[in-house]
């Protein structure tokens, strides 16, 4: 996972809809302190929390972690790799409806 893709991808859907961080931790349940690590280029640890924040978006994980940065269209299938406790997993999410 590209770290600043990541934060620039996050920064960018929050400025684009006009969202708080205040906001999407009350929704997600994600504390303000890791939103707040993730937008200033901390790389995301929680596979569970980066699936609740691209719920709570209406993005992809690729969109949100990729290098692309492009939230235009949604693939019916999405792939990420993160680290969860020092181990590397490949994510697969796949769009059902």
């Amino acid at each position: 996972m590209k770290k600043m893709a990541f934060a620039n991808n996050l920064k960018k859907i929050i400025k684009q809809r006009s969202l708080k961080l205040s906001k999407i931790s009350e929704a997600t349940g994600i504390p303000m302190s890791t939103l707040s690590e993730w937008t200033g280029g901390r790389e995301p640890k929680a596979s569970a929390s980066l699936i609740k924040l691209c719920r709570y978006l209406d993005v992809t994980l690729d969109e949100l972690v990729g290098s692309s940065g492009s939230s235009s269209s949604h693939d019916d299938s999405t792939q990420a790799t993160v680290t969860l406790d020092g181990a590397q997993y490949r994510i697969y999410l796949q769009k059902i409806k």
